[in-house]
């Protein structure tokens, strides 16, 4: 097996920080998903909170 090159060292470091730099959009796009879909998730909650609240003061 030959040794590699520092030019094909210099391309395969290139192409792993490009790599990374995907990995990491794409983990920062999913994690504000995330936010969003908990945010959501949340004012559901209060809604459903708020309308139990409203049904117990009919009684």
């Amino acid at each position: 097996k030959e040794e590699p090159t520092v030019g094909s060292l210099q391309e395969e470091l290139k192409e792993l920080k490009m790599a990374l730099e995907l990995f990491q959009t794409r983990h920062e796009q999913d994690m504000q998903e995330v936010r969003e879909e908990l945010k959501e998730e949340r004012r559901k909650r209060m809604s459903l909170q708020e309308e139990v609240i409203s049904l117990k003061a009919r009684k």
